[in-house]
């Protein structure tokens, strides 16, 4: 009786789980005018894909300005990948694949998408490969076309003033002197920081563990330098990038796609076509 059972669970229990695995691969969906399709083309898994779940459900939970994007991992869903409006494309996956299982077809009117969160210095993307092959980029690096860091600074009045490539900071006279509170911690100070990193294999040469040790030494023996320090913190201050949907980067993707020029050139790459905005209907 018992091994009865239990084949009859097996029995039902495989099918189901089976078909749900395969249920998106299958799933087809007709396009609604005006909403913005999303293709993950590489694995949905991935930073910073794996935040966006699918569907308008991201934008949405974030209260995004505009919310008519609709994300999906599933290359046919939309029957035919030149139907989507965006690919978007995880740079280390891409590297690793050196130009492997890339769509075979692509219209005029597509947004090819890099995304990183990963220095360029570890996955190098080779020039001659891909060529003009992405239009857009979505990185943490200050001069992509959507930017997808980790903070944002304010001023004193809650204006977002960077980061930028070029910032132009208060004059140290013109700030504000620290508090006596501050003072005496600072003049309290023995040991300058503590740092936590996954990868101490920098590439970069300034960011040398023997160089740190020295500047953290010279902290150590100059407080006038934390003075300098908390007299900016009078001034500006650090944010998360997810913490208002003005500066969200789920958000600030959803929007730019949402007035893209198609086949208009970016700052990487592409061929200057014409202005088109979409509209909603």
């Amino acid at each position: 009786m018992c091994m009865q059972c239990a084949v009859l669970i097996f029995q039902v229990w495989l099918p189901s789980v089976y078909l749900y695995g395969l249920r998106s691969s299958y799933e087809r969906l007709a396009k609604t005018p005006g909403m913005v399709y999303i293709l993950q083309w590489t694995s949905p898994h991935t930073e910073p894909f794996v935040f966006m779940n699918s569907g308008v459900d991201t934008f949405v939970k974030r209260k995004c300005p505009v919310m008519n994007c609709y994300v999906t991992s599933n290359r046919n869903l939309l029957g035919d990948v030149t139907n989507f409006d965006v690919l978007l494309f995880h740079g280390k996956e891409v590297v690793e694949n050196k130009a492997k299982n890339l769509p075979k077809r692509r219209t005029h009117c597509q947004k090819y998408v890099f995304s990183s969160m990963e220095s360029s210095v570890n996955y190098p993307v080779p020039k001659i490969q891909y060529k003009d092959y992405f239009n857009m980029t979505w990185t943490y690096k200050l001069d992509s076309d959507i930017y997808f860091g980790y903070i944002v600074i304010k001023n004193r009045n809650g204006d977002i003033i960077g980061p930028h490539m070029v910032m132009h900071w208060m004059n140290n006279e013109e700030m504000l002197p620290i508090n006596d509170t501050i003072k005496t911690k600072i003049a309290n100070k023995n040991v300058a920081a503590a740092w936590f990193v996954s990868n101490c294999r920098s590439n970069a040469a300034k960011l040398d563990p023997t160089e740190l040790a020295r500047q953290m030494f010279e902290l150590i023996n100059e407080p006038d330098r934390y003075n300098d320090f908390f007299k900016w913190h009078n001034h500006y201050s650090y944010h998360d990038l997810e913490e208002s949907p003005d500066t969200d980067p789920y958000c600030k993707l959803c929007d730019y796609v949402n007035r893209m020029e198609f086949g208009v050139k970016s700052k990487h790459g592409g061929t200057l076509m014409v202005l088109y905005y979409r509209q909603k209907r």
